[in-house]
């Protein structure tokens, strides 16, 4: 699975100073163009849709994800069980020995 995409962005407003350092909510960017020639073609329409617009091409970079999944019984039961963390390396068969579910 490919994570690299562009996005195109008007940045007009925090270069001068109008907003401080954060995008206003309406020049947050739309649309995740998969090929950098598309966001540059993307880029070039919207500059001559908006002049004063200063455009920028920005690529994704780095990928952060949490990929650890944790259970916590919610019902109130004699003996406390345990939080536990599955982790990517546990089997699903293993995972499920805790679950209350009957089948």
């Amino acid at each position: 699975m490919t994570y690299k995409f562009w996005m195109v962005v008007d940045v007009s407003e925090v270069l001068y100073g109008v907003v401080g350092n954060r995008l206003p909510n309406h020049k947050a960017p739309r649309f995740i163009h998969g090929w950098r020639s598309k966001a540059e073609i993307e880029a070039a329409r919207l500059a001559k849709l908006y002049p004063a617009g200063i455009f920028v091409i920005l690529e994704a970079v780095a990928i952060v994800r949490n990929r650890r999944t944790s259970w916590s019984n919610l019902t109130k039961i004699d003996k406390p069980k345990k939080e536990f963390i599955v982790s990517d390396l546990q089997t699903r068969d293993e995972a499920m020995q805790f679950d209350d579910i009957p089948f």
